[in-house]
């Protein structure tokens, strides 16, 4: 029999998850929902101190070990970091989602909780999910617009799509054990499994789409597996053939019928089989992981530091990313999008086998549980939990449900189902744990201070955004200083709130104490090529020509398609009079370019390039053509769009120029 205040906490909890955001901050809900989470850590923990109940647990087990050594090197990692502030948001994180785990553990190993009602809190979770999903749907067909196009704009509660996806994934085993339930729970649950299925269905989230496939295909081996005596052997050869046929069916059909799709088609369908088969997303992913390999192979025992991948990624260079934004450093990247790498670069290849050990030891148990128990529909339930868990993986390898919340809540649920039930499954010595409970108020009273801080941070970053889109400097630098803390150093873009501080003073014309912004900004993101460029900047406006030079150079390295660096130091060569350097420099850059300094850069370098044509040409006629025809800037910038579009050299094509 469950406590009953208990209970009552966590449906609460669960009910408000999927709804509590905030609309002042940047990102509306990670760190709202990391509060919520502490507080209800806070209020259980005061309940089970308030009941003085015995707390009962064998602790001495391999997943409880594994978890330990987990925190324990994240807790190293901390110190290994560049910037402590980003370490101290990823672990205050980790630290509050296992202490849910651990509590949730006790109390479902205690009967303080029962199953049946968490169960029914996931489910109302879920709907609640769903729900908002289907607002956004609504609402984007009222505004006239398909079904299948724009789906970016459902992702209900969630950052974003893909992050919608997987959280209704994960409530599925939940939904499958409500079908074992009363009326209510049965109908209430099959609404809501072909309700995901309609939204996966409509998101087209490929990596989800994939982890139903698994999980689907596993229940339905499994139920074949329970009706007819197969032996093991002839299952595997099965499985095999059905891959096999698979495989063979893409490769001689469906191979070619897929690269004749079109993405301007006006068909509906052929569209979305286009955008599911497009593999523009994965090879930028694979771009991601590649450099992130290089991190991990130069620190391969305890990695980066938490929360420190965001900050060394463009170390190993942007060079081959076709992304103009990605190239010009004006989008940077927060995550590999393989929640495994992740792991391994921020902890190390001991951090990452601890985090398989978890796994590794709850798959042994679910294994353990399905073996042993006589009871079909408990033997279903784990099996439920099994094929989400294999699902998850495969998302976490695609993705960063990591990262989030309430995706850690759903699994952390999953690993306390399991784990409580193996634990009851077995005889273990269990000791009274009940006096212990107030060292949890540690990692609750640590969550509560860095996301607090961040909390306030990412508000007056908000502010510091809007004052710098309407180019109030001085709002801008008094946002900035308030949002800067030890806890809250970069804002959700990786850059450093010390660089907003010095654009702010440098178009103040503050150039001293622009430098000394950069300078701090440097220091906490060396690699980042906007911060380079800009200190480059100051070094030059403050006469230090050879320290800017060599700035200049080392952002090039890190993105040879960096435009604003190539731009600057073309007009850092024009002044210093090396005009064949500047014009090489700036004849490097792409006509296409976005940046609004390159057609007033290039005007000055091709009037001398030009000029210095003139004086050493001797075809009478050419000279005559030039003069009378480029007499504006337009008209130079043409000649000079004209010799690239026919791929000659700017001085060959002067002579050959033809005006109408």
């Amino acid at each position: 029999m469950g406590d009953n205040q208990i209970e009552k906490l966590y449906f609460g909890f669960l009910l408000l998850l999927p709804i509590v955001f905030s609309t002042s901050i940047i990102d509306p809900v990670l760190i709202p929902r990391q509060i919520l989470l502490t507080f209800f850590l806070l209020a259980i923990i005061m309940v089970l101190i308030w009941q003085k109940k015995a707390i009962l647990f064998p602790f001495k087990t391999p997943l409880f070990l594994a978890i330990t050594v987990f925190l324990t090197l994240n807790f190293i990692a901390l110190f290994t970091s560049n910037i402590a502030g980003e370490s101290h948001a990823v672990l205050s994180k980790l630290a509050v989602l296992f202490t849910f785990f651990l509590l949730t553990t006790l109390l479902l190993y205690n009967n303080l909780i029962r199953l049946n009602q968490l169960i029914v809190a996931v489910i109302v979770f879920g709907v609640i999910s769903l729900f908002f999903s289907f607002f956004d749907i609504i609402n984007k067909a009222q505004q006239g617009q398909h079904l299948l196009r724009k789906i970016e704009v459902i992702k209900g509660t969630s950052a974003n799509k893909n992050l919608l996806s997987s959280i209704l994934f994960l409530c599925l085993p939940f939904y499958f054990t409500g079908l074992q339930q009363g009326k209510t729970m049965r109908f209430l649950s099959i609404g809501a499994i072909l309700s995901t299925l309609f939204v996966l269905i409509t998101v087209r989230t490929r990596v989800v789409l994939l982890a139903c496939f698994i999980f689907f295909t596993l229940l339905i081996c499994y139920k074949i597996k329970e009706h007819f005596t197969i032996k093991k052997r002839y299952f595997l050869i099965s499985g095999i053939s059905v891959l096999l046929l698979l495989f063979g069916s893409y490769k001689f059909y469906l191979e070619n019928k897929i690269a004749n799709l079109k993405s301007s088609s006006t068909d509906i369908t052929q569209q979305y089989l286009y955008r599911l088969s497009d593999s523009k997303t994965l090879e930028s992913r694979i771009l991601f992981w590649e450099n992130s390999m290089q991190m991990a192979k130069e620190n391969p025992l305890l990695g980066v530091g938490l929360g420190n991948w965001q900050i060394l990624f463009p170390k190993y260079g942007l060079n081959r990313f076709d992304d103009y934004a990605t190239a010009n450093g004006e989008s940077t990247l927060q995550r590999p999008h393989n929640d495994f790498i992740w792991i391994l670069c921020e902890t190390g290849i001991l951090g990452l086998l601890a985090y398989l050990m978890i796994f590794g030891a709850i798959f042994y148990q679910l294994y353990s549980l399905i073996k042993s128990t006589t009871d079909s529909k408990e033997k279903w339930k784990f099996f439920f939990i099994l094929s989400t868990l294999i699902g998850y993986l495969v998302i976490a390898f695609f993705d960063f449900p990591y990262e989030r919340i309430e995706h850690q809540v759903i699994v952390m649920l999953l690993l306390a189902i399991v784990a409580s039930a193996y634990c009851k499954s077995v005889a273990y010595t269990t000791k009274n744990y009940k006096s212990w409970l107030w060292l949890l108020l540690v990692p609750i009273g640590y969550s509560f201070l860095v996301s607090f801080y961040r909390f306030n941070g990412e508000q007056h970053a908000v502010k510091m955004y809007a004052a710098r889109a309407n180019k109030n400097w001085s709002e801008t630098i008094y946002e900035t200083q308030k949002a800067n803390h030890y806890f809250y150093p970069l804002d959700n873009t990786s850059m450093p709130l010390t660089w907003y501080e010095g654009i702010a003073h440098f178009n103040e014309n503050r150039i001293v104490e622009s430098q000394i912004c950069f300078e701090k900004a440097y220091q906490l993101t060396p690699y980042n090529i906007q911060v380079i460029t800009n200190l480059a900047s100051t070094y030059q406006a403050n006469g230090k020509i050879e320290e800017a030079v060599a700035l200049y150079n080392d952002a090039l390295k890190i993105s040879k398609e960096f435009d604003e660096a190539k731009l600057n130091l073309a007009a850092l060569y024009y002044n210093k009079k090396e005009f064949d350097k500047a014009y090489a420099l700036i004849n490097e850059i792409k006509v296409t370019s976005k940046n609004p300094k390159y057609k007033l850069y290039l005007v000055p370098i091709l009037n001398h390039k030009i000029n210095a044509y003139l004086k050493t040409a001797t075809d009478k006629v050419v000279i005559e053509n030039l003069v009378k025809n480029v007499t504006t800037k337009e008209a130079l910038l043409q000649l000079f769009f004209d010799a690239k579009k026919k791929n000659m050299a700017f001085e060959t094509y002067l002579a050959q120029a033809k005006f109408k």
